[in-house]
Formats: structure tokens, C-alpha cells, sequence
């Protein structure tokens, strides 16, 4: 519980207690009143000469009601001095008199503040703190008793927060908040509702329902600017930026900042209280020293000015030489990867056109001839050759077709992964078209991008050796094709056949040649297999 609650909370008590004897007209109201008015500014020293004045001057005058305002008073002030110890020993010694005394208003007040003090004071474990709780529960009988709207609801509110502290009597937790808002809701108490959301914003945060407790930490801090009482508020900024530090959420700085601003002001006031009371020469001695003060303060200012001048002007001319560097690297970087973009596609462009021509002119002619001369046999000769010449058309057939996709992979300066995709899927078909191995595919384009021609071509070449290889060698059921298109173009074959020793490979040249691809277009290559497990081939480009 926050000791600057506990302290307004009896500070009203203590003021409303005082109030009730005023008609006795003695001097112990008179002291009492003055302490009251200090607590504003926290001036515990002279509030504990008033309060020892009055005390003395009930004990004098046999003001037994007296005497236990004056301990209660006593109580406060030890227990904002965080002197928890004196302020049990008071509150104790006040509400061991309140029977002898027969002042019952007074009774359930000291009877509230004790077990409110005591709860904080004891360890949890401590059978004291059982005390405390019935404490509590008897203020709240006797407060009933009087149906005193506002005290019922401090003290509904200090029961709340005693059963969440010893995690006990979950169900009646928000019974007591509720109660606690509805009484301090009918007498408009606006202190005492704000008090209750408090609890009820601690009884959400402990179960990590933060939203809930931030939406009443700021509801009791919204009340607490209305009664401009500014410890009340000083502790809702604590309780706000408490909540969203636990959520990570920004503005911790500015309650902080905001709380720390209320604090100087409360002091900045104490000081002006007590200057008001000194002598005309202490104040002409005051202000001198203040002057020099503020002349020293003043030439430090303006050095410690000047060296965050020198400093800042320092960081930036570093960070515009930092930036400076920074582009020309970027740039020098960009027109390296220009120059050598620009020398490959060249290089492709002459080494495209000279094997399409070669391909067109040799091999796409002599293969065309072939094909046409098979295609004149006779129908005499047909009956006799038809099986051989079967065979050597759809062998001639299947050379123009890979004449074509290599041509196709060649004349264009860049290709979309879509079509690359397309590609690969008619060629593993066409492949595989009379097997019994079940091939499937999973095509994901994110982006559809392009890929550089010399890119493609050697990532085209190394795809078709793999399934070339899965064909010929892999003795394999499945084939699996997994095309991805995302910031880069990737592809994986995978098959269920006999595999080979990754290290040795079954066909060094033709892996050997697809590592040399690979290294020439700057793709990434793995290739992964088990013998009789299968094999895993990825290409990255």
C-alpha cells in the first residue's frame, strides 16, 4: 500500500476528528488545525511540535478525546516519515483508550488507520497480520453501524487490497472495490473513488489483464487533477507509468517527468512557507546568497552551453563524414555491380548468338533432315522399318525439342520465374511421360521476378542434369519439383531413389559440371543424398 495514501487518508480523519470537537473551543483543536495545514507541504517537524503541544495540553487538562486525536496525529506523521515502527506504537496506544475514552467516532477511525498500518508492517506470514484483518472488519461493523458513506469506503477499499496482498478471498476482492466506489459514488467523495479505483486497477494488473488496469490507474488519476490534491496525483502518474512499463508502451518518461515537477512544486512551496516566517534580515541574507547562487549557476550554465555546443557541432560534422562515406561506398559498390552486370551480358550475348547459330545451322539442320527422310520411306519399306524408324522419329523428335528449349533459354535477355517454372514442368512431363514414377509439383510465386539470362541458363542446364540423373540412375517411385519465388528464385528436386554417396557422386562429370555452373552464375548449389534414402538437389539463384 503507498505510504502517501495511508498518510491523506488519516490526515482526513485526523482533520474530520478534529472538526467534531470544535465546540469544546480548547487549545489542542487549535494546534491540531495548525499541523493539519502543514501536512500539505510535508512539514512533518513542525506538525510533530503541534501535535506534542496538543498532546500536553490534553493530558493536562484531562481531554481524553484529545489525547487520542494527538496520538492518531502522532501515528501519521511517524508513518510518513516511514517510521512504521512509532506509528503502530501510537495508533495501538490510541486505540487502547477509545474503549476507556467511550468516543466510538473516533474508535472506528484509529480502528481503520491501526490495522491499515499494521498490515504494512508485519510479514505476511506473521499472525499479526491475521490481527490486522480483523481489525479492519471491525471498522467496517462499526462503520456500518453509522452508515458513514465515505469511511466505508476507505475501508472497503483497504479490505480489497489486504485479501489481494495475502491472496486470499478472491470472489469477495471486487465485492469490497465495488462497494468501496458505490459508497464514495453516493456522497460524491471523489477522493475516495479515486482511492477505490486504485485497487481495482492493482486487482486487474495482478491478473495481467493490463489493459483493464491501465484504463483505471488513468480513471483514478483523472480524479485525483479534479481534487487537486497533488501527493494524490504525484502517486496515480506512478501507478500510470507503472502499468505501461509492464506493457512496453510509450509516455513512462512524461508521467515520470510530470511527478518529478509536482514533487518541486510541494517543496518550491515549503521553501516560500518558511521564508515568510524568518526575519527581515535573514531574507536580505537569503536573497545575497541566492544572487551568488544563481550568478555561479549562471556561469556554469553557459560553459557547460558552450562545451554541448562544441559537442554537438562535433557528432554532426562526424556524422555527415560518416554519411559521406557511407554513399560513396554505396555508389562505388553500385557501379562495380553495374560494370560487371554489363561485362556478363556482353559475354552471354556473343557466347547466345554464336551456339544458337552453330545449333540452327548443324545440328537443327542435320536433325531436321534426318527426320524428314525418315518420314519418305515408302509404303513397301514402311511394313519392314516401321519399328526402327519409329524409334529414330521420336528420338530425332525429342533432340529438336531440347534443340528448342535451349534456344528458347538463349534469346532472351531476362526470363520471369513463371515462365522458368512452366518450363521445367513440360520438360520433367515430357520426361517421365511413359513411367510409372508419380511426379508432382508445388509452385509458390510470391514474385514473380526475372532472372538475368546467364542466371536462368545455367540454373535451367543444372535442373535438367538433376532429372536427367533422377531418370537414368535415381531407380526412384516419386519425383518431387518445389518452386518458390520470393526475394530469390528457388528450386528442389527430390526423389525416393537409390541414392549415392554425396562425397564420390554417381556421374562426376555431370556433378561436376553442375557445381561449375553454379559457380559461374553465383548460384547456390546443395545437394544432398543417402544411398537408399534418395536425393535432394536445391539451386538458389
Amino acid at each position: 500500500m503507498h505510504p502517501r495514501i495511508i498518510c491523506l487518508l488519516i490526515g482526513v480523519s485526523v482533520f474530520q476528528l478534529s472538526r467534531a470537537q470544535v465546540q469544546q473551543n480548547d487549545s489542542s483543536i487549535y494546534y491540531l488545525g495548525k499541523a493539519d495545514s502543514l501536512n500539505w507541504y510535508g512539514k512533518y517537524v513542525e506538525m510533530t511540535d503541534y501535535a506534542y503541544k496538543a498532546l500536553s495540553w490534553s493530558e493536562r487538562h484531562k481531554q481524553c478525546c484529545g489525547v487520542i486525536r494527538s496520538l492518531s496525529l502522532l501515528g501519521r506523521i511517524d508513518y510518513g516519515m516511514r517510521n512504521v515502527t512509532g506509528a503502530v506504537k501510537n495508533f495501538r496506544r490510541a486505540y487502547a483508550m477509545s474503549d476507556s475514552c467511550n468516543c466510538t467516532e473516533f474508535k472506528r477511525k484509529i480502528t481503520s488507520n491501526l490495522g491499515a498500518v499494521m498490515f504494512e508492517y508485519y510479514d505476511k506470514k506473521s499472525p499479526h497480520q491475521d490481527t490486522a484483518v480483523e481489525l479492519l472488519k471491525e471498522a467496517l461493523r462499526l462503520t456500518e453501524e453509522a452508515g458513514t458513506k465515505n469511511e466505508l469506503s476507505k475501508i472497503h477499499s483497504l479490505l480489497a487490497e489486504v485479501y489481494m496482498v495475502l491472496n486470499r478471498h478472491q470472489a469477495a476482492i471486487l465485492n469490497h472495490i465495488q462497494s468501496a466506489i458505490k459508497y464514495a459514488e453516493m456522497v460524491n467523495d471523489t477522493g475516495y473513488v479515486a482511492f477505490a479505483e486504485i485497487k481495482l486497477g492493482k486487482y486487474y494488473k495482478d491478473l495481467k489483464q493490463y489493459e483493464q488496469a491501465e484504463k483505471h490507474f488513468r480513471r483514478a488519476l483523472e480524479l485525483h487533477r479534479m481534487t487537486q490534491n497533488p501527493e494524490s496525483i504525484a502517486m496515480s502518474l506512478v501507478n500510470v507509468a507503472s502499468i505501461l512499463n509492464d506493457q512496453k508502451k510509450q509516455g513512462v518518461y512524461e508521467l515520470m517527468y510530470e511527478r518529478s515537477v509536482i514533487k518541486d512544486s510541494l517543496f518550491n512551496q515549503s521553501v516560500r512557507s518558511q521564508i515568510a516566517d524568518l526575519s527581515v534580515q535573514y531574507q536580505l541574507e537569503k536573497k545575497e546568497r541566492e544572487r551568488l547562487i544563481a550568478l555561479k549557476e549562471g556561469e556554469i550554465q553557459e560553459e557547460r552551453l558552450k562545451s554541448n555546443t562544441r559537442t554537438i557541432a562535433a557528432l554532426i560534422a562526424t556524422l555527415v563524414l560518416v554519411l559521406v562515406l557511407v554513399i560513396w561506398r554505396i555508389n562505388a559498390m553500385n557501379i562495380r555491380r553495374k560494370q560487371l552486370e554489363l561485362e556478363n551480358r556482353t559475354k552471354l550475348q556473343a557466347e547466345k548468338e554464336r551456339i544458337a547459330r552453330d545449333l540452327h545451322d548443324n545440328v537443327g539442320g542435320q536433325l531436321s533432315f534426318v527426320l524428314y527422310a525418315l518420314e519418305d520411306f515408302s509404303e513397301e519399306q514402311a511394313g519392314e522399318k516401321h519399328a526402327v524408324v519409329e524409334g529414330v522419329n521420336q528420338a530425332v523428335r525429342g533432340v529438336i525439342g531440347n534443340l528448342r528449349e535451349t534456344i528458347w533459354a538463349m534469346n532472351d535477355d531476362e526470363m520471369k520465374c513463371s515462365d522458368f517454372a512452366d518450363k521445367l514442368k513440360l520438360y520433367t512431363k515430357n520426361m517421365f511421360k511413359y513411367t510409372t514414377v508419380k511426379v508432382s509439383f508445388h509452385e509458390v510465386i510470391e514474385h514473380d521476378n526475372t532472372l538475368n539470362a546467364l542466371v536462368g541458363l545455367n540454373m535451367y542446364r543444372i535442373c535438367q542434369e538433376a532429372i536427367n540423373n533422377a531418370f537414368k540412375h535415381a531407380k526412384a517411385t516419386e519425383l518431387h519439383l518445389h518452386m518458390k519465388a520470393g526475394l530469390r528464385w528457388e528450386v528442389k528436386i527430390t526423389d525416393n531413389g537409390q541414392g549415392f554417396d554425396a562425397q564420390q557422386g554417381f556421374d562426376s562429370y555431370g556433378l561436376e559440371n553442375m557445381k561449375r555452373r553454379a559457380k559461374e552464375a553465383h548460384l547456390n548449389l546443395e545437394i544432398d543424398s543417402s544411398v537408399g534414402i534418395g536425393t535432394a538437389i536445391t539451386v538458389i539463384g
